[in-house]
């Protein structure tokens, strides 16, 4: 009973990986980025990385949940949410791939994929509200009505 229950908490903090991102293995969630490069995630939908042609891998972000669903604009940005620990608040983001950084748009409970609408910039909703931002967060509307799709 012991070794089961020692063997389970071994699993499940592995399956975690609490602070490690296998950088080596399986991706998923392969985009094709305006410049030809490759955006993925790892195997946890942890981390957002860049598989350039030269085999090089370039790291955006380790955040928890950022691999789920991110959104690539044509203009160069991709929009992603981003968790510090698995379970507590979430950000949006938006990495700007030409100024190579990132700039935090939103923070709250719940929120669900994001992506690009024509003209109204970055959206996504949590179980209450739709929210619509500027690529840049300076300007952003919010409707009644959320839900996670």
């Amino acid at each position: 009973m012991r070794l089961s229950a020692i063997l389970l908490a071994i699993i499940a903090l592995t399956a975690f990986a609490w602070d490690f991102v296998e950088t080596e293995g399986d991706w998923l969630a392969a985009k094709w980025l305006p410049g030809g490069e490759i955006l993925l995630t790892e195997a946890n939908y942890r981390g957002l990385f860049i598989h350039r042609e030269s085999e090089k891998l370039d790291t955006l972000t380790l955040a928890w949940k950022a691999g789920y669903r991110p959104a690539v604009d044509k203009s160069g940005l991709v929009a992603y949410t981003a968790y510090e620990d698995i379970d507590g608040p979430g950000h949006v983001r938006v990495y700007d791939l030409l100024e190579d950084k990132a700039r935090e748009i939103h923070s709250g409970q719940k929120i669900g994929p994001v992506s690009f609408s024509p003209g109204a910039g970055v959206v996504f909703s949590n179980s209450e509200e739709i929210f619509t931002y500027s690529p840049d967060g300076s300007s952003f509307q919010s409707f009644p009505g959320g839900a996670h799709v």
